[in-house]
């Protein structure tokens, strides 16, 4: 089965309702397969947006794919960390934190750039060509990688002004990009 719907998201725990929503429209009776941007050894940790809609696809029997083949988890200790629910953080906790996010920050901008965040789509790619689901809920930049490899695919985009600035009226000014999508959801206008 080819993919028949690409969906470009935003992946804050607040979208998750509403990219239900929009894949329960056009698809009522229900989804053989959903592929998210999760990767396949995350273990227990979670993300929250994709690990809450591969949660609800699970329970109404789809078929979960994740397609997030070559990012690679927070080491043990931290995603431990991350999952305390007392939010009772020591002094020691917190600094590892930090410096934890401060070094992923400084590799991804200095060392990684553009060539980590191509390797991650070649990544999320491999998965959709291996596993071919029927739909893919992916991070918008992830989408449009895919739409320029796969132009026949339907891709719908979240947008919005508050995250960035100017992605909106790129896409409406530029009918030459391969990576158009063939609608746009504004989620400045949704409420």
């Amino acid at each position: 089965m080819n993919p028949e719907l690409l969906v470009g998201v935003l992946h804050e725990e607040r979208n998750v309702d509403m990219t239900d929503k929009l894949i329960l429209e056009r698809y009522p009776e229900g989804i053989e397969s959903l592929m998210v941007q999760i990767p396949p050894n995350q273990g227990e940790w979670k993300d929250g947006f994709f690990n809450d809609l591969a949660e609800r696809y699970k329970k109404r029997s789809t078929r979960i794919i994740n397609g997030d083949l070559n990012r690679k988890p927070a080491p043990e200790y931290i995603r431990r960390l991350y999952e305390k629910t007392d939010h009772d953080y020591t002094f020691k906790d917190l600094t590892l934190i930090v410096v934890y996010q401060l070094f992923e920050a400084y590799r991804t901008l200095f060392f990684d750039g553009f060539l980590h965040a191509h390797e991650l789509d070649k990544g999320v790619l491999k998965a959709v060509e291996i596993e071919q689901p029927q739909v893919i809920v992916v991070g918008r930049v992830h989408a449009d990688y895919i739409k320029r490899v796969h132009p026949g695919i339907y891709y719908i985009a979240f947008t919005s002004k508050q995250i960035d600035s100017d992605w909106s009226t790129n896409i409406d000014a530029s009918n030459r990009r391969p990576y158009k999508p063939e609608e746009i959801i504004n989620l400045d206008t949704k409420k």
